[in-house]
C-alpha cells in the first residue's frame, strides 16, 4: 500500500505545481484519512509519508469529466499526473529532523489571514501523536491543521495547512508563533476537545 521506490502511481496536484514534468515532494495519507481527514483519523498522521518523484501530466487541464477520474470532483484546480517514485520518509521523521534546530532560531511565518482566522475559531480540537500536538481547527470559511510542539510558552509549528474560500497552502517546516496569533492559538489549545479515531480500520507498512 505504502508507495515503493521505482513504482508508478496516479496522483492529483494542483495545476499550478506542475507546468509538464518536474520533481516534486508530496503528502502521502493512508486511504482513510485521505478521503475523510486527519480530524477524523488522527493515528495515519504517523503511517503518513512525504513521497519524492518524477511527476508527469497524464491529463492537459482540470477540466476533465467524471468518467475521466471518478475519485476527483469536477471543478477542482487538480490535474492528473503519474509519479514515478524514488523515495519516502514518514512525515513524522521529517518534522523531526527540523526540530534539531534550538527553538530560538525558530523563525515567525507569516501566513495569509493567520490574525483573523485564529481570533475567529469557533471550534478546536487536538490530538497528541507521538511527541508533537495536531490541531485541527474551523474559524468561518477556513479550515486549519497545524503539526505543532510546545517548549515553555514558545509555539513551534512543524506542519500548516489552510484552506480558505477555494485557496490552500501547506508548508512543512520549523517557525514559531509570536504576538497576537500566539496568544489566541494558546487559548484555543487549552479548551480544544480532544479527537480520537473514527474508525477501527488500521493500516500496516
Amino acid at each position: 500500500m505504502l508507495p515503493q521506490p521505482d513504482e508508478t502511481r496516479t496522483v492529483w496536484v494542483p495545476e499550478y505545481e506542475v507546468p509538464t514534468d518536474d520533481t516534486l515532494h508530496l503528502l502521502w495519507c493512508p486511504p482513510y484519512s485521505e478521503q475523510n481527514g486527519w480530524d477524523e483519523q488522527p493515528s495515519e498522521i504517523a503511517l503518513s509519508q512525504i513521497v519524492t518523484g518524477r511527476v508527469r501530466r497524464t491529463h492537459p487541464s482540470s477540466r476533465r469529466s467524471a468518467a475521466d477520474s471518478p475519485a476527483r470532483p469536477l471543478g477542482t484546480n487538480e490535474v492528473q499526473c503519474e509519479i514515478a517514485v524514488h523515495g519516502r520518509v514518514p512525515l513524522l521523521q521529517c518534522m523531526r529532523d527540523a526540530a534539531h534546530v534550538p527553538p530560538s532560531l525558530a523563525s515567525p511565518r507569516p501566513t495569509r489571514d493567520a490574525c483573523v482566522i485564529w481570533q475567529n475559531v469557533r471550534s478546536c480540537g487536538t490530538a497528541a501523536v507521538g511527541e508533537f500536538t495536531y490541531v485541527s481547527a474551523l474559524s468561518g470559511e477556513a479550515h486549519v491543521e497545524l503539526i505543532l510542539r510546545r517548549h515553555g510558552e514558545s509555539i513551534i509549528v512543524h506542519y500548516e495547512q489552510y484552506w480558505v474560500d477555494g485557496w490552500s497552502d501547506c508548508a512543512i517546516g520549523f517557525w514559531q508563533i509570536e504576538g497576537s496569533v500566539q496568544q489566541a492559538l494558546a487559548g484555543h489549545l487549552s479548551g480544544a476537545q480532544v479527537v480520537h479515531d473514527r474508525s477501527l480500520v488500521t493500516f500496516c507498512g
